[in-house]
């Protein structure tokens, strides 16, 4: 059983950063991606370096998705009252709504950030992204806890009562803290991800050295799936509900590099001195426990591939490949899950 400490792969690295989901294609989306490294250089064996250790890197990165969830509850905020500076409440707004759809949904992050921030002052030391992180937690602080006051109001039911007179107030309270949070966390979001871009060519560096073909040629493949569904949400391949190709050359040049790299990983797949090397791969036969997650990540590693093709003929066609792309997403989003249960541990 492999004891390594992986760099998790980020889910939501497609979700947050390519708007991986059919209505997300054109349209803006929180800036997170995963880079793509392209390396080359054959495998070869040497004795494993010493783990490293993420958790600093950890802690800033679900800090940092936790806090765009506050966006979406500024986006459950204005869909009941106007985004101006006089107080009001949307036609066919309820104030009562906000209680379930504004405010923390799990965890005490408002700890959590404080967190951070002792972080930012210990190693290992990450001079760009610990000045962006101090920046951002007085912000995020300020703006969670005007979304919390909001929420534990509509919750409290004293709006009926005092015909939203304190609404108004925490209206008022809120807006300043909008636009320096947003744009804190862009540039804490920026930093992060060149902070991810390295610890990923690192990783990779390390996988493809210690002879880690699966972890290797997954995150090969995660990538290759980013390029290749951005290339596909390309702004002049979206008209009206269809997406609709219109840069083939490009396109099927990704959807090639795709298919050479998830061949290459079905084929690590098969062998078993490297299902060895994961947590979860290694069955015995198929009665096993493990056979399952085998299954689940051959699966959706064979999902990406076909759904890669169908674009292809589709588009080859003229055709619409949003439905396709749909898939695409699906079998991508999985296949993080599977790695990081898997692979990670």
């Amino acid at each position: 059983m492999m004891s390594r400490s992986y760099l998790p792969v980020r889910l939501l690295a497609f979700a947050l950063a390519a708007a991986m989901v059919l209505g997300g294609c054109g349209e803006s989306a929180a800036p997170k991606d995963t880079p793509t490294p392209t390396p080359t250089a054959a495998p070869t064996a040497s004795p494993e370096p010493e783990s490293p250790n993420f958790y600093k890197y950890n802690t800033y990165l679900e800090t940092l998705d936790y806090l765009y969830d506050n966006v979406s509850y500024l986006d459950h905020y204005f869909a009941v009252v106007a985004y101006q500076e006089e107080f009001a409440v949307l036609d066919g707004g309820e104030y009562g709504d906000l209680q379930i759809s504004v405010g923390t949904a799990v965890g005490d992050y408002l700890s959590r950030l404080d967190t951070c921030l002792e972080l930012a002052e210990e190693e290992p030391s990450y001079p760009e992204m610990d000045a962006a992180i101090k920046a951002l937690v007085p912000l995020a602080k300020e703006n969670e806890q005007a979304l919390l006051d909001i929420a534990s109001y509509a919750r409290s039911g004293d709006w009926r009562e005092d015909n939203l007179e304190r609404a108004a107030q925490l209206h008022a309270a809120l807006l300043p803290t909008i636009d320096p949070f947003m744009a804190a966390l862009a540039d804490a979001q920026v930093e992060m991800d060149r902070l991810d871009e390295s610890f990923q060519d690192e990783e990779l560096a390390r996988m493809r050295e210690n002879g880690e073909m699966i972890a290797y040629y997954s995150n090969i493949l995660l990538n290759d799936t980013v390029d290749f569904y951005t290339l596909a949400c390309a702004e002049g391949n979206i008209s009206a509900e269809q997406i609709i190709p219109m840069n083939m050359d490009e396109l099927s040049a990704a959807a090639a590099r795709v298919k050479e790299t998830g061949a290459l990983l079905l084929e690590a797949l098969e062998d078993k001195s490297e299902r060895g090397r994961t947590v979860k791969l290694d069955y015995m036969n198929e009665d096993d426990l493990k056979f399952q997650y085998y299954r689940s990540y051959q699966t959706h590693v064979n999902g990406i591939l076909h759904y890669v093709e169908e674009t292809m003929t589709y588009a080859g066609q003229g055709g619409d490949i949003s439905g396709s792309l749909e898939f695409v997403e699906m079998n991508y989003s999985e296949l993080i899950s599977d790695y990081n249960d898997c692979i990670v541990g």
